[in-house]
């Protein structure tokens, strides 16, 4: 049986990833153009609707699986039995 936790770790990549990409290319375009970090300004507020979206559909996703091995939907509970029943 998988574990009946939340997997924090994919919750933590997701954000990371969801973060780090828009501020380093915020950072590298500031550096490109050689101004004062106003593009890391700007790349961290269209970030963060970003990060809320994935941050939120990934823990979704989780809550969903951690939902289905805790109790799972009629139609699983049936295909075990015909699969116990063989």
């Amino acid at each position: 049986m998988s574990s009946v936790l939340i997997d924090l770790r994919r919750l933590t990549i997701v954000y990371g990833a969801a973060i780090f990409v828009p501020l380093a290319i915020g950072f590298l375009a500031d550096l490109w153009i050689d101004v004062d970090f106003s593009l890391v300004i700007v790349a961290g507020f269209v970030s963060l609707p970003l990060v809320v979206f994935f941050v939120c559909r990934t823990a979704l996703a989780e809550m969903e699986r951690v939902v289905q091995l805790v109790a799972p939907s009629e139609e699983a509970e049936k295909d075990e039995l015909v699969t116990e029943r063989r």
